[in-house]
């Protein structure tokens, strides 16, 4: 998210293929048509891979870290969800344990890990992003003949995991796409694109 020496309507809250601001994104969740569903989709969809999958596939292969992509994964499963339940924060108790155990549930590809949510939130996502480190004997390889997730030794393949994740993106963008505005997918993005332009506003200061 950045801004040229305007105010909170010339946020850019995506860059590629071309800059949308704050001003242009509100535009377009009010009018509601064909065109803005298309520009809505595009925005949701390079905003999460840009930032997140695309700078992973640059870094050089003898610099790449399983635990970063693990913490990047986490923030990019968090915000997804966060779109598709039209969530302003997962900040409440238990909000972002849900969190996972909804995605993991709704995504095919990670089918090992549905029973295993809350130990997954607290042993990776927790420990990885608050301590730079697992929990209660977690691990993480990028092994090329490991799974994307081997019970016996609780070892998490970091290349499969973001793999099977960029997919979940792409099948999220490609229902986007499918369906109208009027349906239960679209009702819950626009939520979490409002909430977004919302938080682009400096809040105002109370009175004295």
């Amino acid at each position: 998210m950045k801004t040229p020496n305007g105010g909170a309507d010339d946020f850019v809250l995506c860059d590629f293929p071309k800059p949308v601001t704050v001003k242009l994104t509100r535009k377009w969740l009010a009018e509601k048509d064909g065109m803005a569903k298309q520009e809505l989709g595009e925005l949701i969809y390079h905003r999460l891979h840009r930032r997140y999958l695309v700078p992973l596939s640059s870094v050089p292969t003898k610099l790449k870290s399983g635990f970063l992509i693990m913490g990047v994964a986490c923030l990019l499963i968090e915000a997804l969800q966060s779109f598709r339940e039209g969530k302003e924060y997962t900040k409440e108790k238990g909000a972002g344990k849900q969190c996972f155990a909804n995605f993991f549930l709704q995504n095919t590809g990670f089918e090992p890990f549905k029973p295993l949510a809350a130990e997954f939130y607290s042993g990776i996502r927790c420990g990885i992003l608050h301590q730079a480190e697992t929990y209660v004997g977690w691990r993480i390889t990028r092994e090329r003949n490991s799974p994307i997730f081997d019970p016996k030794t609780k070892s998490i393949n970091a290349n499969k995991f973001i793999k099977a994740l960029e997919d979940a993106l792409s099948k999220y963008f490609q229902e986007l796409k499918a369906s109208q505005f009027d349906e239960a997918i679209w009702e819950k993005a626009c939520m979490k694109l409002s909430y977004i332009c919302n938080h682009c506003q400096a809040p105002v200061p109370k009175a004295s």
